[in-house]
């Protein structure tokens, strides 16, 4: 009788940007996936609404403060042919150390890794600047002392955006071994004919932002675009954790709606013309694929790893942040042509069934147990 499969998944924290794929993939390879993590929960995320996950069967075994070597070394001993799925190694000690470890009793191991961040602002909090900045100069080179021990015994790493498939190649990764990948939620139940009408029925462009409310999501800049498209033609409703009071929110054409309560974040976003993405850096961006899935374009920074797919799918507007009027000029785009809207919405539609995370997880097991090896469906990776 053949053993099925055993995959065992490592990661700092188990979240809905990855779980919902990681179940579908445990289905699809029909293996016994098991995961580890080293908690629950993050304080940061729990400030912006995260919610616990629904999928019980996937409750992570935690790593104690004390006592995790051992329980490392006890899970690498068993059953030697065991998958390591190892995501976002870089952000604990000690799922470093594991993969570290897995790697040197030559197991089978795979890595799901968004690319790091070359801006120097916090990643989900603000802090320090100076400290940010010394952390985003240094980050190349530790990253290149990883990259000694991973090119030769790692098995494959599903590289969550362009930039991150190039930082491997940089690292020494075969190019072989690269598998363009990027974060997958469910799609919500919405009526495109209603989320349509909701969305036209205003006389200015509507648009939407949703993130924490830090230096790193840019919405400073995204303001002040806003505010320079001429005529009053464009309104900005923000929605996310942090303190508003740091922003110049008028009350007209710029709006602090609160949090979105958990889960009904498409839902919202499927009243808007279109949602805007002005992060200096996001590995991925997953509020990209909610506004997708409610059939909403997105005007979105090419510093977003999103936006790889909205390039290729033409279902909104990839701007240069780099270019000091971008932003304003995307933006003055949709105000000035609304006729526009309606073929972003469309090509949203041809996305959309590849933003599942059945697709997903089907693709990570034809990566890990197929015969060949399948191409990206997302996007183009140069």
């Amino acid at each position: 009788m053949t053993k099925r499969p055993r995959i065992l998944v490592w990661q700092p924290v188990l979240t809905d940007h990855l779980a919902y794929v990681l179940d579908a993939l445990g289905n699809v390879a029909d293996a016994d996936l098991e995961t580890v993590a080293i908690t629950h929960n993050q304080a940061e995320r729990v400030k912006q609404g995260w919610q616990p996950l629904g999928l019980e069967h996937l409750n992570p075994a935690i790593l104690s403060r004390n006592k995790w070597i051992g329980q490392v070394v006890g899970l690498l001993r068993r059953r030697p042919d065991t998958v390591h799925l190892f995501c976002g190694p870089f952000g604990d000690l000690r799922i470093t150390v594991a993969l570290l470890a897995a790697l040197a009793l030559r197991r089978k191991v795979y890595v799901v890794s968004e690319p790091y961040s070359p801006s120097a602002t916090g990643y989900l909090e603000d802090g320090n600047r100076y400290i940010a900045g010394l952390k985003a100069r240094l980050r190349p080179f530790i990253y290149r002392l990883f990259g000694i021990a991973l090119r030769r015994r790692m098995t494959g790493v599903f590289a969550i955006s362009p930039l991150a498939s190039q930082q491997f190649r940089e690292m020494g990764v075969p190019e072989t071994a690269i598998f363009p990948f990027g974060y997958f939620v469910p799609s919500p139940g919405i009526d495109p004919a209603q989320a349509e009408q909701d969305a036209n029925s205003a006389t200015r462009l509507k648009l939407c932002f949703v993130g924490s409310l830090i230096l790193r999501k840019g919405l400073h800049r995204l303001i002040q675009a806003t505010r320079a498209v001429t005529g009053s033609a464009v309104s900005l409703d923000v929605y996310g954790a942090g303190d508003p009071s740091k922003y110049d929110i008028d009350g007209d054409t710029v709006n602090y709606c609160g949090l979105i309560p958990f889960g009904t974040a498409s839902t919202v976003m499927s009243g808007y013309d279109a949602v805007v993405v002005p992060s200096e850096h996001d590995g991925w961006g997953v509020v990209v694929n909610e506004a997708l899935s409610a059939g909403v374009p997105v005007v979105v920074s090419r510093n977003v790893g999103a936006s790889a797919m909205v390039e290729k799918f033409g279902c909104g507007i990839v701007y240069d942040p780099e270019q000091p009027d971008a932003l304003h000029k995307a933006l003055t785009r949709l105000a000035s042509n609304p006729d526009e809207l309606p073929d972003l919405q469309v090509a949203t539609k041809v996305l959309q069934p590849l933003l599942e995370p059945e697709v997903a997880g089907r693709y990570m097991a034809d990566v890990m147990f197929g015969a060949t090896v399948p191409s990206c469906p997302w996007y183009d990776c140069p």
